[in-house]
């Protein structure tokens, strides 16, 4: 009751899209982060740790679309709880998990909770945030990402090493329970036909004067939904893979694996940072959002070849690079799309969301079938390739900007 009276309006909305989101993810990262208790208990190796992952995200891909209207249609409260006992149901199994095809069940299992919580999110925010701080709301619900990563890390550190690794994943039971807690009842903001939502968003950023009709889209308002899926794919698909391998590259390149997992929550923990930041940045009109996800993007490709030195400087330098520029962009691309179609935002945001599952889902793939048969630093300049891709894909979205 003292939480629901501290956070108010468009605060309670942000941290109860920000939970379900983590809730939603965190069956995936904890998986990375337990890979090594997993692979030597269960006996599986880096290729079948890459396998499950992708089939995890390939099922969110299959459902985000379907998540992203459902959430338009029953509202982002009634959708996000459902998401959460989704989450937590997929935690269950893989806590009892006694090998390794029900494991791959129990991430199966919970993908409905990633894929009607990514949309869901930004649908709560739109709808229960004011334009002025949309960007910096989308930043702490892209955060997400980094908590789950971060939570992931501190269990592997303070349950696995400890209790053992089923614990962990019945810890993370009790984030999903909380998401159920958290999420808000929003009332649907009035539409004022042809208001623009740029104001306070500076340059560089879509115009909500252009959303269409209900049931009408501008061919330019696909094509810049076709390039922010594609930016989406593309980035997914070089990032993905530092949640679920970065603790097993650490430990091929001769670190000890709590070196690894202190990486893992410190990158997380600056990614944080960096989300909500940009937004933030974005918020006040100092930066170009469009713009500056292309640079965050390059400056991500910088770090995967340095991660695939293999050296201690070059590991730590490059998950920082990684995770503070490669993998922060994603609340501003967002932001985009909510400016664009803040009345509409799920069905939009659940097809970029798409991209970016389907990336998660072929990125971890690739990544752990080329570190198995070649090597890691192999895996990592592909990693570094599909930033590249993802940089262009980006400069796509901005010859849209209008």
């Amino acid at each position: 009751m003292l939480l629901r009276l501290r956070l108010t309006g468009g605060r309670r909305a942000t941290v109860g899209a920000l939970v379900a989101v983590v809730a939603g993810v965190l069956p995936i990262h904890l998986t990375g982060a337990l890979a090594p208790d997993l692979q030597d208990e269960l006996g599986f190796g880096d290729a079948e740790l890459g396998i499950g992952v992708a089939l995890a995200f390939a099922f969110s891909a299959l459902l985000t679309g379907a998540g992203g209207a459902f959430t338009d249609s029953a509202g982002p409260r009634r959708a996000l709880r459902i998401a959460a006992c989704f989450s937590a149901a997929g935690l269950v199994v893989l806590a009892s998990a006694p090998m390794y095809g029900v494991l791959v069940l129990g991430l199966v299992l919970s993908t409905p909770g990633n894929a009607i919580a990514q949309p869901g999110g930004n649908v709560l925010i739109a709808e229960g945030v004011g334009p002025a701080r949309r960007g910096m709301a989308l930043g702490i619900k892209q955060s997400a990402i980094a908590v789950s990563t971060a939570l992931s890390g501190i269990a592997s550190l303070v349950l696995a090493d400890t209790l053992g690794w089923r614990w962990a994943y019945g810890a993370a039971v009790c984030v999903a329970g909380v998401a159920v807690l958290m999420v808000p009842e929003v009332r649907v903001r009035a539409r004022v036909p042809g208001a623009s939502e740029t104001s306070s968003g500076g340059p560089g950023v879509l115009d909500a004067s252009s959303e269409p009709a209900a049931g009408a889209r501008t061919s330019t308002d696909a094509a810049a939904i076709r390039a922010a899926a594609l930016t989406g794919l593309a980035g997914a698909a070089a990032v993905a893979s530092i949640g679920t391998f970065l603790v097993r590259a650490a430990q091929d390149a001769g670190l000890a694996t709590s070196t690894g997992r202190l990486v893992l929550t410190g990158g997380s923990v600056l990614l944080i940072a960096m989300r909500i930041g940009w937004g933030a940045l974005a918020d006040s009109g100092r930066i170009d959002a469009n713009r500056t996800v292309v640079r965050l993007l390059l400056a991500g490709t910088v770090g995967y070849l340095l991660l695939s030195t293999g050296t201690l400087g070059g590991f730590i330098v490059g998950a920082a690079l990684a995770f503070g520029a490669g993998w922060s962009w994603p609340g501003l691309l967002f932001l985009v799309l909510v400016r664009r179609f803040p009345h509409a935002a799920g069905r939009p945001s659940g097809q970029v969301q798409r991209g970016m599952f389907i990336g998660a889902m072929v990125g971890p793939f690739l990544f752990g079938v080329v570190a198995d048969s070649v090597s890691f630093t192999a895996a990592w300049w592909m990693s570094a390739g599909w930033g590249l891709l993802a940089a262009v894909a980006a400069r796509g979205v901005v010859r849209h900007d209008r």
